[in-house]
């Protein structure tokens, strides 16, 4: 086999290989070779299309100047380190191939870690990887780079470092750019391999003289001991004799000026290194940061094009943010497919719609950083600063390499402005992270107030002015931008139009330092943004105002009071545990009183029960007699019904939880209030398709009830709530065995007469409503409609009516033909009055039923203007996981009703795939059933259709297919509410199926979706 040969087998033969564990793309592979598959890319590199760049690399073209380049033995070492199999180019036969992958694969499974750089533990009191080498003669797992930025730096330090001619090399690149990372990348290049036998990384730990105690470890390293009076030439010698490459990262602490900077060793050692006279014509040290001494001393080179090339363009923010969403998630594990998930929607308008439309710079470090707190599927609030750097990540997970060096750069920029004597740029830099999006004028004034707590002799927290806070934003190099708004409806702009925006990943580093260093300070700032958000609630003007939303369905209050439990719940974040420190009762009439320095915070009892039972269950959740005593007033559940905002819900219970942990009631919640909250968690997992957890929930529920020998009517209703999720994971059976418990344990309860009327009638619907929804399922609908109406005529008034009972009976209805026209007069009525009592989540569904009962009646063109208005919503709003792939399938089964070839197409590619999928991963077993069929069904059509139709004639189909795609995925557009385009938060993203569309082009991509489908089926 000739090296092409090799390099085509192992991309034919272990695809999963080079891409899910070595995360080596076909562009990485041929940058490696010399070439760029983008015409737009660095001059250096020669252009290759895409298309006969896969062929080579599946062994089906030879190409003469690839050839050529797998000659040079430094670009085979590249290949053969980026792949991290050492001798390939030297295998003779694909089995050794073979032999050699699964060698590799099993030493990394393995691995005790010894070849990996070292980690160290989140959190700022933890001293950063200051000393780091590394023997090039050794392969390192390394964590790929993800940007053509990146890939630019990698080559252009290459060049600088070995060609250049230069001894030292600087890159003056900000902390949140990312440079480190790429900087320590070098090592896994050939030619920095084979020109250097160590590669060593030093951070500084002191400012008095800085990289001292690292270099001296170094020297210390190769067994020799530091000369003190010439110690820079004695570096210089070894750097140059052991061939070691010097990378000093932070150059922010080398000092510029004045006789005591001059004198510092690091000083010393670089005025040195560009003067001495050299052996070998390549650099020793690398300096990344910036630094004005180092900048004057190698004056303007090559290295001045580095931050222009890092730089990621307004187009291409989104694309890498994605990509490294979905690499992240598969360090995590979660390889749950995330078909239209909000949290990608969320980075499109961040990238799409906020930074463009503000002008900001994107840097790769800081887009890692977004997409790796996306990536955290255990953590709701994933774009919450306030959660610091720890939580946003998961220290229960490894933590990537270049996350890690993302917090360390971010670190390191700190302490360098906390050893200031002025400490206005912290103090500066803490006040806007208090921020989840910007923060206004108005906000920066209450927080820069001096603050005397009461009854705190001597303690004070001093002022910040305006003047010193405006002097630190108007630094050429500090993070903090500055944003003028339009005032809507002029054309002139103000002082109080001015918004301050930090970027997520500098805030979640500066709030956990903070909360470790004052943490009485902090909790003082979050106290009075929610005290000020509490008293300003019924403000409508002040929702566009402080953040990017629009009214959810109307309605502003909900955001206001929710962004008050979050400042709310970072007030207690120091707080001891100690429940003797803090008080035993708490008035939730009453605002949580301000921090005291005592506690470092809030009272913790006051915070929580005031967040969850006077804000979450009163005013948002509109349960208004919810109190001690009263929890059985938790039937509102407005953040659901009216709103659809599960995950927004999902999130307020996460704050709220102990240690911000979803489910997990907080020690300091009233006993009382425990199985409330464990019923608003559970029911969030099921609204939003965590199915196995709300199970496990409820389960838990029921379990407690037995065991407390509460078999009251809230025991009735977990069971009924257990039954509702078997029915969903298709487990019928056990569905029918609940329900039958409650019915039996609602009948014992009415003889005992213990509750009034009304809420046995309630309960009583209840039961019907389960015993309905499961007779629909299994297609027994006359059963359901006998019960659907024997249970409604119960009560004349339809605004006490059960939301689900009506919907199953309408759906019975319209599964028997004779009953359709009443079907279709009961789904508008519904509608009608959910969307009028504000029930908005509630109409939608009916909206969706309408789409169906359309559908059924043959009235197809009906149907699907119906379900494309519905879409609109969903794509805006939001909704539960069960409307969702209602809809799906809904307008699946109507496009395959259709005469036009391109709707089939859609059908499936749109509607029926995705449904499947989520369906699939959620285990929404009857869902999975009705996609599987249909989906096979509109594929096997599609596949007669290729074959009775000219290739010229389906390309047409196709093309229609995705003209049609387009119009349709526009509806999920970013919004145009101002010059902050609002942020969608629970809308879906529509992903991935134009590319579905483009592979029905030919018989060989639907036969492959067949088996996708069959192996689902299968599975």
């Amino acid at each position: 086999m000739d090296y092409l040969e090799i390099l085509s087998y192992v991309c034919a033969n272990h695809r999963e290989y080079r891409i899910a564990r070595r995360q080596y793309s076909n562009q990485d592979i041929f940058n490696d070779l010399g070439y760029t598959l983008n015409k737009a890319d660095d001059a250096e590199l020669l252009p290759i299309s895409k298309g006969y760049a896969s062929k080579i690399l599946n062994g089906t073209r030879r190409h003469d100047g690839v050839l050529e380049k797998l000659a040079d033995a430094s670009v085979r070492q590249a290949i053969e380190g980026s792949l991290n199999l050492e001798g390939l180019f030297d295998c003779k036969s694909g089995e050794e191939i073979d032999r050699l992958v699964a060698q590799f694969e099993a030493q990394n499974e393995d691995s005790d870690g010894e070849n990996e750089p070292p980690r160290a533990r989140l959190g700022m009191q933890r001293v950063p990887n200051d000393f780091q080498l590394f023997s090039l003669d050794e392969l390192y797992v390394t964590e790929p780079l993800a940007s053509e930025g990146e890939r630019g730096c990698q080559r252009l330090l290459t060049q600088l470092l070995l060609r250049s001619g230069q001894k030292l090399v600087h890159w003056g690149a900000p902390p949140w750019a990312g440079a480190s990372f790429v900087a320590s990348s070098l090592m896994g290049k050939g030619d920095i391999r084979s020109t250097y036998r160590y590669c060593c990384i030093l951070r500084p730990t002191n400012f008095d003289d800085p990289y001292l105690e690292q270099l001296e470890r170094l020297v210390s390293h190769f067994g020799k001991n530091p000369d003190r009076s010439n110690f820079a030439s004695s570096i210089l010698s070894l750097l140059e004799d052991e061939k070691v490459l010097l990378i000093l990262l932070d150059a922010c602490y080398i000092p510029d000026q004045g006789s005591f900077a001059s004198g510092r060793a690091v000083r010393r050692i670089l005025d040195q290194s560009v003067s001495r006279q050299y052996s070998n014509s390549h650099a020793s040290i690398l300096t990344v940061g910036r630094s004005q001494f180092v900048q004057n001393l190698v004056g303007d080179t090559g290295a001045s094009r580095l931050n222009d090339i890092l730089r990621v363009q307004p187009k291409l923010r989104f694309p890498l943010f994605h990509d490294l969403f979905e690499f992240f998630r598969g360090l995590r594990g979660n390889t749950r497919p995330e078909e239209g998930g909000s949290r990608i929607k969320r980075g499109r308008w961040h990238y799409e719609a906020i930074a463009d439309a503000e002008g900001r710079e994107s840097w790769p470090g800081m887009i890692r950083l977004r997409a790796y707190f996306a990536s955290n599927f255990r953590n709701f609030a994933y774009f919450d600063p306030m959660r610091g750097f720890e939580k946003l990540c998961d220290a229960d997970v490894e933590i990537p390499l270049s996350i890690e060096m993302a917090q360390d750069d971010v670190i390191a920029y700190l302490r360098r402005a906390s050893s200031k004597a002025q400490l206005s740029e912290v103090r500066s830099l803490r006040l806007c992270s208090t921020a989840k999006h910007w923060l206004t004028a108005d906000a920066l004034n209450v927080l820069r107030q001096p603050f005397f707590p009461k009854g705190e002799a001597g303690v004070r927290l001093p002022e910040l002015t305006l003047e010193a806070f405006q002097r630190i934003v108007d630094q050429k190099h500090c993070p903090i931008g500055v944003v003028n708004r339009l005032r809507e409806g002029t054309s002139q702009f103000s002082e109080q139009d001015e918004v301050f925006t930090l970027s997520l990943g500098v805030k979640a580093v500066v709030q956990a330092e903070w909360l470790e260093s004052d943490p009485f300070d902090r909790a003082v700032a979050h106290w009075r943004i929610a005290e000020r958000l509490w008293k300003l609630q019924d403000d409508k003007e002040l929702l566009p105002r402080e953040f990017p939303y629009i009214p959810h369905w109307g309605r502003s209050r909900i955001f206001i009071l929710g962004e008050c439990i979050r400042h709310l719940m970072a007030t207690i974040d120091a707080v001891s545990s100690d429940p003797g420190q803090v008080s035993a009762i708490f008035d939730q009439n009453f605002f949580p009183a301000p921090p005291t320095s005592v506690l470092g915070g809030c009272d913790p009892n006051e915070v929580i029960n005031f967040c969850y039972a006077r804000i979450f269950q009163r005013e948002i959740n509109a349960n208004r007699g919810f109190a001690p005593g009263r929890t059985a007033y938790q039937t509102g559940r407005a953040l659901a019904k009216r709103h659809g905002a599960f995950e927004y819900a999902a999130e307020l219970l996460q704050l709220v939880g102990d240690g911000r942990n979803f489910g997990k009631p907080n020690r300091y919640l009233q006993s009382e209030f425990v199985g409330s909250y464990r019923r608003e968690c559970a029911f969030a997992c099921l609204d939003i398709g965590e199915l196995q957890r709300a199970n496990d929930i409820f389960g838990e529920l029921c379990d407690l009830n037995e065991k407390d020998g509460t078999l009251g009517i809230r025991s009735v209703e977990d069971q009924l709530n257990l039954a509702l999720v078997a029915t969903e994971l298709d487990d019928i059976e056990r569905a029918i065995e609940l329900v039958d418990l409650a019915k039996s344990r609602f009948d014992r309860l009415r003889k005992e007469n213990k509750y009034s009327s009304s809420d046995f009638s309630s309960l009583r619907r209840r039961i019907a409503a389960r015993q309905a929804h499961i007779a629909t399922v299994t297609r027994k609908s006359p059963d359901a409609i006998s019960l659907s109406r024997e249970a409604l005529s119960n009560d004349t008034d339809p605004s006490r009516w059960d939301a689900e009972l009506v919907q199953n009976y309408i759906r019975a209805l319209g599964n028997v033909e004779e009953h359709r026209p009443e079907a279709l007069k009961e789904c508008l009525a519904a509608a009608f009055r959910s969307s009028g009592a504000g029930f908005q989540h509630e109409a939608l569904g009916y909206r969706v039923l309408l789409g169906r009962i359309f559908r059924l009646r043959n009235e197809i063109s009906i149907a699907e203007q119906v379900l494309d208005d519905a879409q609109h919503n969903i794509l805006a709003y939001g909704c539960s996981e069960r409307a969702y792939l209602e809809l799906l399938y809904e307008a699946g089964r109507t496009l395959c009703s259709m005469s036009d070839d391109f709707k089939l197409v859609r059908a499936y590619s749109s509607y029926l795939r995705p449904c499947l999928v989520r369906a699939r991963s959620r285990r929404y077993g009857r869902f999975v059933y009705l996609a599987e069929r249909y989906s096979s069904f509109a594929l096997k059509e599609m596949k007669e259709k290729i074959e009775n139709s000219t290739p010229e004639a389906w390309s047409k189909v196709i093309e229609m297919a995705l003209s049609d795609e387009i119009k349709h995925a526009s509806k999920e557009k970013l919004g145009d509410e101002g010059f902050f385009e609002v942020d969608p938060l629970f809308g879906y993203y529509v992903s991935g199926s134009q590319n579905i569309i483009r592979k029905l082009l030919s018989v060989d991509g639907v036969e492959d979706e067949l088996r996708f489908v069959d192996e689902r089926r299968a599975t």
